[in-house]
């Protein structure tokens, strides 16, 4: 079995870094209160040289040099007289004016000795003390964050973290399997076949004459969350040019197009994603946005118009098309008990939960209003594959991610600073991220390093980001989603540092989190960079058959859940089931092959913007057919 470092404690060049840091932040203070000392003996030498020419006879000469109010001299400083071409010549008496104070200006300077200044033995001395308690410190917080994080003081062997042994280990004892949960899934193994691209031509093309020349179809879409609609601001819809520097040394970069921003409400994180990008401008010409609050398909004569509040909702005639944008589905259940003297017909884009098991989907199921629902996640006991049908999670704009990212420069495989980046938090109830971490340091520690000096001399390796949330970012981060704030800010890199280590990464590794689909994938092929993704590793992870570490109890996500989308719309993606096993091999094959390696971002980039053309076709699509 191989021993991984998780690198929790500094290393012997960290340890010696920060020694050689305190001598010289010692040296540096002392040296500043060097110049400040001299400079102010200087100034009061001048004053005094001065005086005496000036005639006067003040005798606490040495003593008002240094501030010494009892006019004692301190001779290592500055000596009652001072040797001029060989003669000792009394401080101001015996020279004139201008070259008694050039010299004993000289000499002044010569013998403030820069040696005394600074205590080499007494700094280097304090700096080791002050390097001990900081590694101290530094190894107990991390064995301290070990333990929270992965319920072990010291780094375990890899198959410790696999999931079903970490779910064993925390549930085993404590409640039992669920085993008839999956008696609830009423479609299971309907979406698994593959389907195919579509695009908004496609869906023009298909339409019939007459809904092309039918008279103009309004869809409004709701903002819905927490039993109220969510008034967007400027800021949420109206997209904010930044200026984009070059992550790559090529200054074609800068001609490209600007990254566009949307401050998202953190209420309803799936808004962006559909507002502003699905139906933005940035996918097909024929979705056009003619204001803020509009977006207008002109061949098929519908607009999407976008509901600002309850009294505008209220104003809305019955038999309206609804599309409600919520951030669960239990958001829809609250929508839809709202009492309504009107009759509705209701789209929704709302997520599942990430165990896949609703208690909502059979009233939704059953809920004659509801035409057709759209859905990260899923759950078999609602998805259909007509009526009600998965979609994918998407990027996360929380970090503001750009909603144009796949618009913007792409560096080619030959450009890209790194090799891999793995940016992820530990948790004892994600334990495949500590595996996918492992895996990750042992491939920069071996696939990219050359082996001799001659080698690395001659082909420098390419890097590897491989970075978990720090303690205490994780820790500000609950602060913030309990009072608000935004204290994580404070120790997080900046948004744009995750999009150019996403954009210099020819492969990017996404590990699970609760649920198999992560933000990153979507992020990462945004910008041309090579998922590699955790797939599910064998029948015997099903729903009700193993102990999910975050949902022992309810865990229903059946295969066709697990990445679905991606197989089914045949994602370029790169799978792994073992991160150990898999993860090195895949990485020394594209190494070899560079050429396959260009292809295959080539087909990432690609495949990334017909998908945004496919979920626009989709919804247009939805609308068309059960809006009549």
């Amino acid at each position: 079995m191989a021993e991984y470092n998780l690198r929790i404690n500094p290393t012997l060049g960290g340890v010696v870094k920060t020694w050689c840091g305190l001598v010289g932040t010692h040296v540096v203070v002392r040296l500043l209160e060097w110049v400040v000392t001299c400079a102010r003996s200087a100034v009061g030498l001048h004053d005094v040289v001065n005086k005496k020419h000036d005639g006067d006879e003040d005798d606490n000469v040495c003593g008002m040099l240094m501030g010494n109010r009892h006019g004692k001299v301190n001779s290592k400083v500055m000596p009652a007289t001072i040797v001029v071409d060989g003669y000792e010549v009394e401080l101001a008496q015996s020279l004139p004016a201008s070259r008694a104070r050039s010299t004993i200006l000289r000499s002044f300077w010569s013998q403030t000795r820069l040696r005394e200044a600074v205590d080499w033995k007494k700094a280097s001395v304090r700096s080791a003390y002050l390097t001990m308690a900081w590694l101290v410190a530094v190894v107990c917080l991390g064995r301290c964050m070990l333990f929270v994080r992965t319920g072990s003081w010291y780094v375990r062997p890899y198959d410790w973290y696999s999931m079903p042994i970490v779910g064993e280990r925390l549930h085993s004892t404590s409640v039992e399997l669920p085993t008839h949960i999956l008696a609830s899934c009423k479609f299971r193994n309907v979406s698994i076949a593959k389907t195919e691209l579509l695009s908004v031509a496609d869906v023009i093309a298909n339409a019939s004459d007459i809904k092309r020349k039918a008279s103009p179809k309004v869809v409004y879409v709701v903002p819905f969350t927490a039993g109220s609609i969510v008034t967007m601001s400027d800021d949420n819809l109206m997209p904010q040019q930044a200026a984009l520097m070059p992550s790559t040394h090529n200054p074609l970069e800068v001609l490209t197009v600007p990254y566009q921003h949307v401050e998202p409400r953190e209420a309803l994180s799936v808004f962006p994603f559909w507002w502003n990008v699905i139906l933005g401008e940035h996918f097909a010409e024929q979705v056009k946005p003619s204001s803020l609050l509009d977006r207008t398909v002109e061949t098929l004569n519908l607009t999407f118009h976008l509901v600002q509040s309850v009294e505008e909702l209220d104003a809305l005639p019955s038999n309206s098309s609804l599309l409600v944008i919520a951030q669960g589905l239990n958001d829809m259940t609250e929508f839809l008990a709202m009492n309504r003297p009107k009759i509705f017909k209701v789209g929704f884009i709302a997520l599942a939960r990430e165990d896949c098991n609703n208690p909502e989907a059979l009233q939704l199921l059953g809920e004659p209003r509801i035409r057709f629902g759209l859905m990260p996640f899923g759950d078999c006991t609602l998805v259909d594959g007509k009526r009600f049908s998965t979609i994918p999670l998407g990027p996360s704009f929380k970090q503001n991610f750009p909603i144009n990212a796949h618009a913007t420069y792409i560096p080619a495989i030959s450009e890209r600073q790194y090799l891999l980046n793995l940016v992820v938090s530990w948790s004892v109830l994600k334990p495949t991220r500590i595996q996918a971490m492992m895996a990750a340091l042992d491939v920069c520690d071996t696939v990219t390093r050359p082996r001799t000096f001659v080698k690395r001399a001659l082909a420098p390796p390419r890097k590897c980001v491989i970075e978990h949330n720090d303690f205490v970012v994780k820790a500000l981060q609950h602060v913030d989603d309990r009072i608000g704030t935004h204290a994580k800010g404070w120790l997080s890199a900046p948004p744009s540092a995750h999009v150019d280590n996403l954009k210099q990464s020819v492969f990017t590794l996404c590990p699970y989190g609760n649920n198999p689909e992560e933000s990153r994938v979507w992020e990462a092929m945004a910008v041309g960079s090579i998922p590699i993704v955790e797939d599910w590793v064998d029948e015997a992870l099903e729903p009700g058959k193993f102990y999910h570490p975050s949902y022992p109890t309810t865990w229903k996500c059946v295969r066709e859940d697990i990445h679905g989308i991606l197989k089914r719309l045949k994602a370029p993606v790169l799978f792994v089931r073992d991160w150990e096993r898999d993860l090195s091999r895949l990485i020394d094959y594209y190494v070899r092959h560079p050429q396959e390696l260009t292809d295959l971002q080539t087909r990432v980039t690609d495949w990334y913007a017909q998908v945004g053309r496919h979920l626009q076709a989709t919804l247009i699509q939805n609308v068309l057919d059960r809006f009549d």
